[in-house]
């Protein structure tokens, strides 16, 4: 698989990820999230996280609609577009 996208998004942040700072403005979102995944994807691989460790992070939301599209990848807007658009259309219907 090769992953097409601007090279920039290669470059090392000037800041740091830190995991434990996210979490905790994760944790201060009131808003309603719609978290979507490409059922294909390989970012759980190349972030080395398990899928326990990836559903701790979706569960720092309070609000949080977690779904799925199916034969889609990491750029499921570009696989699935009409998918993706009615999955947002719905959740800001709600």
């Amino acid at each position: 698989m090769v992953l097409r996208g601007d090279p920039a998004h290669k470059i090392v942040n000037p800041v740091l990820y830190r995991y434990e700072e996210v979490r905790a403005c994760w944790r201060e979102v009131k808003a309603s999230v719609l978290w979507v995944d490409g059922a294909e994807t390989a970012a759980l691989g190349r972030l080395r996280l398990d899928e326990r460790e990836y559903a701790e992070r979706r569960a720092q939301f309070a609000q949080l609609r977690h779904v799925t599209i199916e034969q889609a990848g990491h750029m499921l807007h570009h696989d699935q577009p009409e998918a993706v658009a009615k999955l947002i259309e719905e959740f800001l219907a709600d």
